[in-house]
């Protein structure tokens, strides 16, 4: 006999999935940034501070390099995408009495407690 195996429900299936896709997003998005470095870095060019923030940005775009364009049109594309991911696991968490719960601990989010 075969031991039955735990198939969580549709709504557990789909949650874990919104927190995957999330996940994966902010992954792509940590690979451009780090491309936009690396052209940069290739260039023997050094700036202080956050590269993406506003003025990093607009140092970023008075380099006139073709490839930091086009990483940084990604960057803010996934930026928005991952923006509407977490306002639906919050949404999700916010509905759930456990991920309530969970998000009572001291540093645990939204993504963490769904």
């Amino acid at each position: 006999m075969i031991p039955e195996a735990y198939v969580p429900g549709k709504d557990v299936r789909e949650a874990r999935d919104l927190v995957r896709r999330r996940r994966y997003v902010v992954r792509l998005r940590a690979m451009q940034k780090n491309k936009v470095r690396g052209e940069v870095a290739t260039r023997w060019v050094k700036r202080e501070g956050d590269l993406f923030a506003q003025e990093g940005r607009a140092f970023l775009m008075s380099l006139s390099i073709a490839a930091v364009y086009d990483y940084l049109d990604t960057v803010e594309f996934l930026s928005r995408k991952i923006r509407e991911l977490d306002e639906k696991v919050r949404l999700l968490a916010e509905s759930d009495r456990r991920a309530k719960l969970f998000m009572t601990i001291p540093g645990v989010g939204h993504c963490s407690a769904r």
